[in-house]
């Protein structure tokens, strides 16, 4: 039985075949070659092959270009450096890349050039990126601002707090004094009026300590070391000793790991969690913290990495799960003072926290039956 053979194009159909690829690339295509003076230096290149989109740019004929030379058509390549560039292709046969700015010629374009050696010349293709290009760098141009904003908020709060220290402390000193020296001179009015005050700056003195603790989680790119997630943990649980021995709290936590993270920023972290689960519980319900960990593969930031889950759940008032992105905002309540103390500023800080080391954190709830917080961090490599 015979095989039947592939017909071999012809040169004519061959030739018509490339000269369409040729043009319907949406690169820019030259193919060049040396002009050599008498010591053999190249002085200059003649135009071998223009594709249809390199004559747009360049913004002439093809026709046209074939009767011209490169530094006659397009001088500012000696200018630009692109000419010395494109001699040392030919001269070593090692390909040349680069992303130019190219203002010459009355062309004004950003270029993504490639150049490769061609018996005695070259092959150049080029793309124009201006559009990429100035995203590029409206986008750099915004993250600076954001930066810049980001910054002179993180000033203005640290500063604005400090500032504010010291009347309060003068506000604290005086109702003391007036509460334990002046206290038997008042009536049933005056001493509420006292107590009032003394309250009032009280909380004063816990939204500036929230406001200091937030602006220092604003830092971007905190000092970050090995961290033991245990020790974190078993730092968390003496500060809250007494709250757990008063309420009989219950935590259950499996081994946690060592993370590259900063110290005090995990601890802060740890510490604000499970301080709201120790807050929002229920009347005549032991308070139950669980902390489960795995380790799960997951996009974020469209970067694929390995992280450490940790799930931290209890058994409190929960909240309503249309809230579950509103209570990461700073300043966000969803009870009122009266029935919980506290700023509004603590799971903001998470929030900050778990950001500042590529992380995410979410919440989930039924409200009445509990909360359960997510925090993804990136595996230690």
């Amino acid at each position: 039985m015979k095989h039947l053979a592939h017909e071999k194009p012809d040169t004519e159909s061959l030739s018509l075949l490339l000269n369409r690829i040729f043009n319907s690339a949406l690169h820019g295509i030259i193919a060049f070659t040396s002009i050599r003076d008498e010591n053999n230096q190249i002085v200059d290149f003649n135009f071998q092959m223009v594709n249809q989109v390199a004559a747009q740019i360049i913004q002439k004929d093809v026709d046209e270009l074939s009767a011209l030379t490169l530094l006659t058509a397009l001088p500012g390549n000696k200018e630009s450096g692109l000419f010395d560039a494109y001699k040392n292709v030919v001269e070593s046969g090692l390909p040349y890349e680069t992303t130019l700015y190219y203002n010459y010629d009355d062309i004004e374009d950003w270029f993504k050039i490639t150049a490769a050696k061609n018996l005695d010349g070259f092959i150049v293709t080029f793309l124009d990126i201006s559009d990429l290009k100035r995203q590029e760098q409206e986008l750099i141009k915004k993250q600076k601002a954001l930066e810049e904003a980001n910054g002179e908020l993180e000033r203005f709060a640290y500063i604005a707090s400090h500032d504010l220290q010291e009347p309060l402390r003068k506000i604290q000193a005086f109702g003391d004094r007036l509460e334990s020296n002046y206290s038997a001179l008042l009536d049933t009015k005056g001493r509420d009026f006292i107590s009032r005050m003394r309250n009032a700056s009280a909380r004063m003195q816990v939204l500036i300590d929230d406001l200091l603790r937030f602006s220092r989680a604003t830092k971007i790119n905190p000092k970050k070391a090995k961290v033991n997630l245990n020790s974190i943990l078993n730092v968390v649980k003496d500060t809250f000793a007494e709250r757990i021995v008063e309420t009989r709290a219950i935590i259950s936590c499996p081994d946690l790991p060592e993370i590259r993270a900063n110290e005090s920023q995990m601890t802060q972290l740890f510490q604000n969690i499970l301080s709201n689960a120790l807050k929002y519980v229920r009347v005549n319900c032991v308070p139950e913290i669980s902390i489960t960990l795995s380790e799960v593969f997951k996009t974020v930031d469209a970067k694929e990495s390995t992280f450490w889950q940790i799930c931290i759940s209890d058994n409190g008032i929960g909240f309503d799960e249309s809230h579950k992105e509103k209570i990461f905002e700073i300043f966000q309540r969803l009870h009122g003072r009266t029935e919980y103390e506290g700023t509004g500023i603590g799971l903001a800080i998470c929030h900050k926290i778990v950001t500042n080391h590529n992380g995410v954190i979410f919440a989930d709830s039924t409200e009445g039956e509990g909360a359960t917080f997510t925090i993804l961090l990136p595996k230690a490599k």
